[in-house]
């Protein structure tokens, strides 16, 4: 795999909106090219498109983070292996800083009460998710390499994340785009 200029301008867009976002957030910027360039089908994906949230952010509206200011419901097949489809909730943004944001907020909340992966039920009782906090806890250990926090964004929902080889090659899809740009175009910045 190669990077046309199509995608380069994706991560250099991407880039210049984010950079100070995930920073701030201490999380890594070749993560969350990756992340966006993958999950949003490098920009061309009919989520992105009417969201402008390329990471594809599934919250139940009545959970308070990551903040959204619209939810946007479309049918979507949420297994991969038995194609199964449901009509999920998806985060819109207003800007891609906007965006970025909502993906760091998404990683440092993801298993509290008020956060994914919530329940789907308004009235159901908002409880911490043990699991999914030590999910996000084995993912923030790895917030200094770009490339082993990539591998593992599956622990906190990104990709397919049903059986363990799913998340591998989930996590391997991402690692790959890390691969392809790191050097030449993270590195110049």
């Amino acid at each position: 795999m190669f990077l046309s200029e199509a995608m380069e301008l994706f991560l250099e867009e991407w880039y210049t909106a984010g950079i100070s976002v995930v920073r701030k957030y201490d999380l890594p910027v070749e993560a969350m090219l990756a992340c966006a360039a993958e999950e949003s089908g490098w920009g061309k994906g009919p989520i992105f498109q009417q969201t402008l949230n390329p990471f594809n952010l599934q919250k139940w509206p009545h959970l308070l983070i990551p903040k959204t200011h619209k939810t946007y419901w479309r049918e979507t097949i949420i297994n991969t292996t038995t194609r199964e489809k449901k009509k999920s909730p998806f985060n819109c943004a207003y800007s891609s800083e906007d965006a970025v944001r909502q993906w760091c907020e998404w990683i440092l909340n993801y298993g509290n009460a008020n956060s994914a992966p919530g329940n789907q039920d308004p009235k159901a009782s908002k409880v911490p998710k043990q699991s999914a906090i030590r999910n996000r806890n084995a993912l923030l250990r790895c917030r200094k390499n770009s490339i082993e926090f990539a591998r593992n964004l599956p622990l906190v929902g990104f990709g397919q994340v049903h059986t363990p080889q799913a998340r591998a090659k989930s996590g391997q899809g991402y690692t790959n785009i890390v691969q392809l740009y790191t050097k030449p175009f993270c590195q110049t910045k």
